[in-house]
């Protein structure tokens, strides 16, 4: 009763307190998230314990028959349910072993019902980021999915709808606008329930009131109002659908407060707090309803009321915000379960990455040896082969010149004989010619002449049979050289004397000197040069 008494005496003191709680509460908007029931698992039940022992039996026959993908469904079912039941420190461990377990999977349909579902809890908590970020996730996988039938058509829609939500709360006017427009086209084009109207028209009445139109936004309100109890009336209206009336009339409240109709707010306010919420997705919304209802009554000065509906609401925010409460101590630690699976996930993949490089990294080393090894083996193989030809060639070449050298030696032989013979002969004619000269001397002399060869001719055929090219080689280097010195050369070749050469070549010794000096000349050979070496080099 003092407390009471202080706080009537200073209702300035209980507006600031008021006023503080309430700027970070300014903006808490309407929604509508899947049930437990979306799965199909579980018909609707009053106690979410009871819905929670049957999706917990459920799990541990999946996890049983190893069925991934009733694991997944059960883990979104039972988040939904721990939500109705407010364990949202539950909630937000299902819901994040979901979401880890169907990335695991990889299948889309699933990761993207377990985003929604973990971009819900984020939503409920006001962490607008990761809410915008899992929805986004949610519905680009939603996009992609074949959309078959109504049901999955129905699941687009949610996904557009959980997006304007988003947009309303960060108050993102044109994209609030698209998300509305899309969801009306998609309601119209596959028939979805006609009620999805008036949660689009609650979107619409935040248009309205960014845009600072609040008598306008008051009329389309009370208007939506009217036809929601319509439906209740006629019995159209569901039990999740119910828990709608708390933010529609809650919104009515303040729009009345802000045209200082007292008498209308406070009617709504207390409407509002006798709507009962059957999923558990507006427990911070009553929390914010308590919260300007108690604003609105320090105004009429109401104080001792004003107090206890601010009690109300801070019961419930130090229930599951407050960090010293052990509840919520859970919860803060573990409601980032998924975060934690996902970074020590990518801690284990760098961990393999590192040994599957290291891996990469010993086996490229042992095929750069390896292939290293097998380069050299074939470099030293082939320059042994190359090298082995080499001195097979040079072995068939020094044969080759030996066997020359013998034949040349050979042909120098028989020429000199021939050489000699040629001499015996001619002196023998010699003879003949100046002993005698009768008829039959005469008809000996012509017979010789007839069957004598010339010693050149003869020579200089069996010379380039064993000296195969040498001419051409010779004129290679010493383009200028006449027949007459191509055959002193040969001779050269073949080491004769000066007077074997003057006789096989019928001329004189002085010529065949001569000869050899203009061979010089037009070889350019200089006087250290030895000119039967620089033949026989060639």
């Amino acid at each position: 009763m003092k407390t009471l008494s202080r706080i009537k005496n200073q209702p300035v003191f209980l507006f600031i307190t008021l006023l503080t709680v309430f700027t970070n509460l300014t903006r808490v908007n309407a929604q509508q998230f899947k049930s437990y029931t979306s799965e199909g698992l579980i018909t609707y039940q009053s106690d979410p314990q009871i819905v929670i022992e049957l999706l917990k039996k459920k799990k541990k026959e999946a996890i049983l028959q190893k069925d991934t993908i009733q694991i997944i469904k059960t883990l979104i079912s039972l988040s939904a349910a721990d939500r109705a039941g407010l364990a949202y420190r539950d909630s937000f461990i299902n819901s994040g072993e979901a979401l880890f377990i169907a990335q695991e999977f990889k299948n889309p349909l699933l990761i993207a019902k377990a985003h929604e579902e973990f971009g819900t809890l984020h939503f409920l908590f006001k962490q607008d980021e990761e809410a915008g970020e899992h929805f986004k996730k949610a519905h680009n996988y939603y996009s992609r999915i074949n959309l078959k039938d109504s049901a999955s058509y129905a699941q687009l829609y949610r996904s557009h709808y959980n997006l304007a939500m988003y947009y309303q709360r960060i108050k993102n006017v044109s994209e609030l606008k698209k998300q509305v427009v899309v969801c009306e086209s998609l309601a119209k084009k596959f028939k979805i329930d006609p009620i999805y109207k008036l949660y689009l028209d609650e979107k619409l009445v935040s248009e309205l009131e960014f845009n600072s139109q609040f008598k306008e936004a008051l009329d389309l309100l009370l208007n939506i109002c009217n036809r929601m109890e319509n439906l209740k009336a006629n019995g159209n209206l569901s039990v999740t659908d119910n828990s709608f009336f708390m933010i529609l009339y809650c919104r009515t409240a303040i729009d009345y407060e802000r045209q200082n109709n007292y008498s209308a707010a406070k009617n709504y306010y207390e409407k509002a707090l006798q709507i009962k919420d059957s999923n558990g997705e507006n427990t911070f919304y009553r929390s914010f309803v308590f919260l300007r209802y108690a604003d609105l009554l320090s105004k009429i000065n109401d104080y001792k009321n004003a107090y206890l509906n601010l009690q109300e609401s801070k019961l419930i925010n130090d229930t599951y915000l407050n960090p010293r409460n052990e509840d919520t101590q859970g919860f803060l630690t573990i409601k980032n379960r998924y975060k934690d699976q996902l970074q020590n996930k990518n801690n284990q993949l760098r961990d393999q990455s590192l040994k599957i490089e290291k891996q990469n990294q010993a086996l490229f080393r042992f095929r750069f040896f390896f292939f290293g090894i097998v380069l050299i083996a074939i470099i030293l193989g082939l320059i042994f082969r190359s090298k082995m030809k080499t001195i097979k060639h040079q072995k068939e070449e020094e044969i080759t010149k030996k066997q020359i050298e013998l034949k040349n030696k050979e042909l120098t032989a028989n020429m000199l004989k021939l050489i000699e013979k040629e001499e015996i002969i001619q002196t023998l004619k010699s003879h003949l010619e100046n002993a005698n000269t009768d008829h039959n001397t005469k008809k000996v002399i012509q017979q010789l002449e007839k069957k004598s060869v010339s010693l050149w001719d003869s020579f200089n055929n069996q010379f380039m049979e064993l000296n195969e090219h040498f001419y051409d080689r010779l004129q290679e280097k010493s383009p200028d050289l006449s027949a007459a010195d191509l055959k002193v050369c040969a001779l050269i070749k073949l080491n004769f004397s000066g007077k074997e050469m003057a006789h096989l070549l019928g001329i004189s010794l002085g010529s065949v000197h001569v000869a050899r000096h203009r061979l010089r000349k037009k070889m350019n050979l200089e006087r250290d040069i030895n000119l039967t070496n620089f033949i026989n080099s060639i």
